[in-house]
């Protein structure tokens, strides 16, 4: 993930103002937030706060392509993602095309891994 110079990036209402921030700061490329898709959206964040872990959200968001097709979803962030260790999470809108359909061929993840260290006292 990383910031297009060519956009103007204004904050988006309800986001962590942070996020652009460290995303402007970095001099390496690391992951900084990723994305998992557990279903419906509304459901997944009941079940989270049943379980008594804190989120924020569902938040709906939109953005118009530069071919003029709109993109709309909602996402559920946790309050607490050990630092982009743990994912934020979104459902894409029923009547929104997903990115990944007429998105650039070629590219293909083969792996994903997460490691972090574990501190003893």
């Amino acid at each position: 993930m990383a910031l297009d110079p060519a956009q103007n990036v204004a904050p988006v209402p309800g986001s962590r103002p942070s996020q652009i921030a460290k995303l402007r700061e970095l001099k390496d490329p690391r992951v900084v937030g990723w994305a998992a898709h557990p279903g419906d959206l509304d459901q997944f964040a009941a079940r989270l706060r049943e379980a008594r872990i804190e989120v924020e959200g569902p938040r709906a968001g939109s953005r118009q392509r530069p071919d003029g097709k709109v993109l709309r979803w909602k996402t559920l962030t946790l309050k607490d993602d050990h630092d982009g260790l743990l994912p934020f999470f979104i459902e894409w809108s029923a009547d929104s095309l997903h990115p990944s359909v007429d998105a650039p061929k070629g590219c293909t993840l083969r792996s994903f891994g997460a490691v972090t260290q574990i501190q003893t006292t």
